[in-house]
């Protein structure tokens, strides 16, 4: 077993026995910094014009009407 898998057994482990007021913390920690990963993803993405055939997609089926209102 390799340094990482070995230090994720051993957070897995003592993840376990949080109890529940620490599991949350820690839970709502780990939401809030996924978020923040996908968010700057989704920003390096934009810079680099990889969204711009996905935008000019959607903006396209919406002139031609194939959009609904959510």
């Amino acid at each position: 077993m390799d340094m990482v898998q070995k230090t994720v057994k051993q957070i897995e482990q003592a993840v376990m026995t949080l109890p529940d007021n620490e599991f949350q913390k820690l839970y709502d920690w780990i939401v809030e910094l996924d978020h923040q990963k996908w968010d700057r993803q989704i920003a390096e993405d934009s810079e680099q014009g990889l969204l711009d055939e996905l935008a000019n997609q959607a903006l396209a089926e919406h002139s031609q009407g194939r959009t609904t209102r959510l």
